[in-house]
């Protein structure tokens, strides 16, 4: 196999040594080759060979960090199979699976494990998820704000009436933890958070002038009006030309003089003066006789217009009043904001606190951790060095960071505190493209490349130790795309906007050779407009009244590909070095945002005939199945809930129908469901509907007893299987989907059994807090792996990938700049904005901050806009197709027409900053001059709307036929004896469907003759007492299933039980210790005031007395003692009491009280409460030895040791009694 040539670049990339280097690489340059060759260069260095695990190498993914690794260790293997005696490359193939291969999470964890000593932290701390932070936040923020109107200080309770919307403090909450997050992407939160309120102290309108977002707003404005004068320059230009409207030019001359002014102007009080002044000289009128060109009339009139407007815009929205008036709302604001960052610092602190004590960190604090360790101490951007971060730095050779234009200040400082930078020795080498600096949500900050693109000289040998190389050369993309991405970004893309200036140095390159022959491959550009403008009958706007704007564009998409397949469109191959046909996985759909999108795009495209996947991050919680079971568990819960109970009732769980549901509501109007439900299982007419309402609460209430001790994910998994729930989507259309939805329920529910948070109460809590936050998992993702598919998905998830055959949807879907339209807004730089409020007189208005924030926060969201549309173009090899909705389209376009000025390849500031959705960019871009092969179509929604309307005239043609069907008649003989045959087919194993699938040791209790003690077992046990995460009053249980008194002997054997799973046994030295041990029992919420008093204390105190609680106590301080513990394990049908002479597993579960772990094995104890005659021990023991002989032999099986001892307690007679 030939070897790789490497470009000019490339080399100087993977030769370069000892400095700094920035490669600024191009979509489609070959970074990853180039980054993986360079390392096995360094490790292979015949001067000075490194070993790997002497770089850090961080990369913005775990996906990317072991592909990474991955590539360097087949790049290692390669080399050792051509030199096998090469000792050096032997010993990187070792350490090649310990090198730091890294994300920048995992650097930081691998720091704070080695190192947590240093800022004594708890090693058994634990990795939060995403839902539980949510959680956590939730509660300490609620927790804090309670505690604040428990104050009642008058300028808290100033400010929640100022700015909290509605009646919940909702929008507070949301302002605390805002300011929370921006703070923690800074290595120093608090320390942000007080420059916040440093920077609300101003005391002068001079002051005012002297802030950041002062010089911001003044420098925007200024830009807007640069442009102005040129389009002014024009409109007289146009008054010169023969029959041009000379009649105006003494108004725009005068116009001309304004604007040269306005530019002059470098301050705030200056432009304010200038802008108070103004007056627009009135237009000349004009006269038929004049015979002035009405075409020229009217462009001239529409230009100067645009300026008026323009000028006009910028005085309504930063000039509104006098200069003292805007410096003194801003100063009136100065309270309330610091109440708010006040609030913000309390959060920080006790957040803390709470993630200590609860012992789990956040990615966040894996960062501020690891920093801790780093940097011994500060003093402002002055940092004083650990010895850990010293140490670190002579151990790296070389850091190497990939994508670092995602990376943000935190990350920053510490990839800086492990180089050798302070020690005069460069080592840091960072690769990325700022133009794909797509995660301004995640707080990243481009602004850190583009110092360095700026600051670092290009590269010459030996000439600087900060140095920058750049990739142009795109090897991915066919020409066509390349000249067409150029062509609108070189208009598009500027410094002001997009934080770079897209100029020969940022251009793409050709670099990929792809053959030209007579083969049907790419040659042009398609840019597809859907369109509403041809007129529609009203009868066709009537039946397609819900197709929305994006089913339209997915049609057309759908036709598109439909010709591509049609029309034997052809890609090339790379394994096979030719063309060939496309196929449907050569394809992509690229969609700003999949949510809501995808699911139109994939039904739309499925309908004609075209397979399509989307791995969607919305749905899941709106799929009925998944809605069924979480109100399942709502009703667990709390059966008093009518909408959930209704769900559950009229699903297939249940069946009731639409009349049975009428039929318990019409019995009992007055009531809350539940109880109307119960109330007609006992007194309803109709006896079938009473037999479902029984089979309904029983199965309720055997639920609602087993949830003390049942895990969620059980409770689920029993749900579905007693109900066959699970069995009966799985038929359902789509079941396979359905079915993985349930599966990932189930995970979900042991994810959560992991957290901090605990009982089923805390789950359906969990589950709403992922409503509230909109954190929506998607449906389960069925594997893709080998389909013929077109895929659908985000740009986001597309960046570092390419596809043959590319669509880029939704181009004329508006963009989000929702961020800039709350009360208050934040900005990482700029601080707080407020909108000022006075609460007297109920008047509110932006302040100037607020206004200039406004507008930051709305540039740098369409500066993403513009480099998210890159990454998007740039995923294409060798089709590239574009297509939005866009009404009116010929108005549209002329609209786009006039607004782009075509004496300038740059479109103005105005131009960009005034772009609603990205076809306003690309559509403006079509108007200067070219001679790119860009095919532009225009799709009216008629044909689409015709298309459906005979589909749906079909398939009622075909309904009717299958109406009049004749049943009786037989159309074939053989099929029907075909179905007679099935349908009386015998099944050969109907024995073996009446074993059980799984019994509980209390149900084999029965089957042994031990009916009474089983019994006892399962009573029902009083819900509002022993059930916990319950809350609301407890439900009312039915007649017909009341079998005891509430005070049963199951009721006090599951609280005895309860007590000796969560007693603290090392806390039990004296009599008085076991009350204590009780009143913590009762602190925490495990048991209530209650139920302690009911207990007898004295037979838990005489169990302490007993050896065997010794040598627990002593087990417990050794990790040898296990309490609560379940099993479920399968055991031969034969082996049990059923009468089975099967060997089908049958499953046995069951709970351990106890046991304990020795030398020897384990011994294992079992909990009686229940009374016992005197003289009656022996035969005590029996009854119970084949219950703790199940005990044992799952014991025996799990761990793997022989159970010694086998022990009942019994607290009626206060005794240990041994099982020989």
């Amino acid at each position: 196999m030939a070897s790789v040539k490497w470009t000019t670049e490339q080399q100087k990339v993977i030769d370069s040594r000892d400095r700094n280097i920035l490669v600024s690489a191009a979509a489609g340059s070959g970074k990853t080759a180039v980054l993986v060759e360079r390392i096995i260069q360094m490790v292979m260095d015949e001067k000075r060979p490194i070993d790997i695990d002497h770089l850090l190498i961080v990369t913005f993914t775990k996906a990317a960090a072991s592909e990474m690794r991955e590539r360097i260790e087949k790049a290692l293997e390669k080399k050792l199979m051509e030199n096998p005696d090469n000792l050096h490359l032997q010993k990187q193939m070792t350490l090649v699976h310990s090198a730091q291969i890294t994300t920048i999470h995992s650097f930081c964890k691998s720091i704070i494990k080695n190192y947590f000593s240093v800022i004594e932290l708890d090693p058994s701390v634990r990795l939060v998820d995403e839902v539980e932070l949510q959680l956590l936040k939730a509660d300490v923020v609620a927790e804090l704000l309670e505690e604040e109107y428990a104050k009642e200080e008058e300028a808290f309770l100033h400010f929640i009436e100022a700015y909290s919307t509605g009646k919940t403090d909702e929008g507070i909450e949301k302002f605390i933890l805002q300011l929370y997050n921006f703070s923690i992407s800074y290595p120093w939160p608090k320390e942000w958070l007080e420059k916040q309120k440093e920077s609300l102290l101003i005391s002068s309108v001079e002051d005012m002038e002297q802030t950041d977002w002062m010089h911001f707003l003044t420098e925007y404005i200024c830009s807007m009006f640069e442009s102005l004068p040129e389009k002014i320059e024009y409109a007289m230009e146009l008054c010169g030309e023969a029959n041009g409207p000379a009649a105006y030019y003494s108004a725009l001359e005068s116009d001309y003089q304004i604007l040269k002014n306005l530019v002059t102007k470098k301050t705030y009080q200056e432009l304010y003066e200038a802008l108070s002044s103004l007056e627009w000289e009135k237009l000349k009128r004009i006269s038929k006789k004049d015979e002035v060109d009405p075409e020229l009339k009217e462009e001239v009139k529409a230009l100067r217009k645009e300026v008026k407007d323009a000028v006009e815009d910028v005085r309504k929205k930063y000039f509104y009043q006098d200069v003292q008036s805007m410096y003194e709302d801003l100063v009136n604001t100065k309270e309330d904001m610091c109440v708010l960052l006040n609030l913000a610092m309390d959060f920080y602190d006790r957040f803390q606190t709470e993630k200590l004590e609860k012992k789990v960190m956040d990615f966040n604090d894996l960062e501020h951790y690891a920093l801790n360790i780093l940097i011994a101490d500060h003093d402002g951007d002055k940092v004083t060095y650990s010895e850990v971060a010293n140490e670190l730095s002579q151990y790296y050779e070389e850091i190497m960071i990939d994508e670092y234009q995602d990376s943000n200040n935190v990350q920053e400082l510490l990839l800086a505190s492990v180089s050798k930078i302070r020690f005069g020795k460069p080592n840091v080498f960072m690769v990325g493209d700022v133009k794909q600096s797509i995660y301004k949500f995640r707080l990243a900050r481009p602004e850190l490349f583009m110092e360095k693109l700026k600051s670092y000289k290009p590269w010459k040998e030996g000439d600087s130790e900060y140095q920058r190389i750049d990739l142009r050369k795109n090897f991915r993309s066919r020409g066509v795309v390349l000249d067409f991405t150029n062509f609108i970004f070189g208009q598009i893309m500027q410094d002001k906007l997009g934080k770079v200036e897209y100029d020969e140095e940022a251009a793409l390159y050709l670099g990929a050779g792809y053959p030209e022959n007579d083969a049907n491959y790419a040659k042009s550009v398609e840019i597809i407009f859907v369109t509403d403008e041809e007129e529609i009958e009203a009868e066709q706007l009537e039946e397609t009244a819900e197709e929305s704007q994006r089913e339209l564009e997915a049609r057309a998409v759908a036709e598109k590909i439909k010709a591509l397949m049609a029309d034997g469109f052809q890609v090339f191959d790379g394994e096979l070095q030719e063309y060939r046909s496309v196929r449907y996985s050569d394809i992509v759909i690229l969609l700003r945002t999949v949510s809501g999108w995808s699911e139109d795009f994939v039904t739309i495209l499925t309908g004609e005939g075209i397979p399509a996947v989307s791995d969607t991050q919305s749905g899941y919680f709106s799929a009925i199945e998944v809605k069924t079971v979480l109100n399942m568990l709502h009703i667990i819960d709390n059966p008093k809930q009518d909408i959930p109970l209704a769900s559950v009732l009229h699903s297939p769980m249940f069946g009731l129908t639409s009349e049975e549901m009428g039929k318990i509501r019409a019995k009992d109007k007055a009531d809350d469901f539940y109880d109307a439900v119960v109330f007609y299982g006992e007194n309803g007419e109709d006896e079938v509907l009473k037999e479902k309402l029984k089979i309904f609460l029983e199965k309720l209430w055997q639920y609602r007893k087993m949830l003390p001790y049942t895990p969620i994910h059980q409770m689920i998994e029993m749900v579905m299987q007693d109900t066959g729930y699970y069995e009966y989507v799985s038929v359902m259309p789509a079941g396979e989907q359905r079915m993985a939805n349930l599966d990932m329920l189930l995970q979900k529910a042991q994810d959560f059994e992991g957290t901090s948070y605990k009982g089923l109460f805390q789950f359906n809590r969990y589950i709403e807090r992922l409503h509230k936050y909109n954190i929506d998992f998607g449906e389960a993702f069925l594997s893709e792996d080998g389909m013929d598919a077109v895929r659908i998905m985000s740009i986001h998830k597309s960046k570092g990938l390419e596809f043959p055959v590319v669509f880029v949807s939704g181009m004329g879907k508006p963009f989000n700049l929702q961020d800039a339209r709350s009360k208050l807004i934040v900005h990482e730089d700029l601080g707080l904005g407020a909108d000022f409020i006075d609460v007297d007189i109920r008047l509110k208005k932006p302040t100037l901050r607020k206004r200039a924030i406004q507008k930051r926060i709305a540039l740098e969201s369409l500066g993403e806009e513009l480099r998210v549309l890159y990454v998007a173009l740039t995923r294409a090899k060798e089709k590239l197709i574009l297509t939005g909705f866009v009404k009116k389209l010929e108005d549209t376009m002329a609209k786009w027409e006039k607004s782009r000025d075509r004496q300038s390849e740059k479109m103005s500031y105005l131009e960009l900053s005034q772009a609603n959705s990205y076809f306003s960019w690309v559509g403006s871009c079509l108007f200067y001059p070219n001679t790119l092969p860009i095919e532009i179509t225009k799709k009216s929604w008629h044909p689409f709307i015709v298309s459906e309307v005979e589909k749906s005239v079909g398939h009622q043609f075909d309904r009717e036929a299958l109406l009049q069907w004749d049943t009786q008649e037989v159309h074939s003989g053989e099929i029907r004896d075909q179905i007679k045959y099935q349908l009386s087919f015998p099944y050969p194993f109907s024995r073996e469907q009446e074993i059980p699938a799984k019994f509980s040791v209390t149900e084999l209790k029965l089957r042994y003759g031990q009916e009474e003690e089983a019994k006892n077992l399962v009573s029902p046990v009083q819900e509002e007492k022993n059930k916990e995460g319950t809350e609301g009053s407890a439900a009312v249980i039915p007649k017909f299933m009341k079998e005891e008194t509430e005070e049963t002997p199951a009721a006090r054997g599951i609280l005895y039980h309860k007590v000796m799973q969560e007693i603290c046994f090392a806390k039990i030295n004296e009599k008085e210790d076991v009350g204590e041990e009780l009143d913590r029992l009762v602190e925490e919420q495990k048991i209530t005031r209650d139920q302690k008093e009911s207990l007898d204390i004295r037979k838990i105190q005489a169990f302490f007395h007993t050896d065997l609680a010794k040598q627990m106590k002593q087990a417990e301080c050794e990790n040898r003692l296990f309490r609560e513990k379940q099993f479920v394990m399968g055991v031969p049908a034969n082996t049990i009491p059923i009468g089975s002479t099967s060997e089908e597993l049958v499953l046995i579960q069951g709970i351990i009280d106890a046991y304990y772990e020795t030398a020897d094995g384990v011994v294992l104890i079992d909990y009686k409460t229940d009374y016992i005659p005197y003289g009656k021990e022996e035969e005590f023991v029996k009854k119970y030895a084949s219950q703790v002989e199940y005990y044992a032999l799952a014991l025996n099986k799990v761990l793997n040791k022989e159970v010694t001892e086998k022990y009942l307690y019994s607290f009626a007679m206060k005794k240990v009694l041994k099982i020989e």
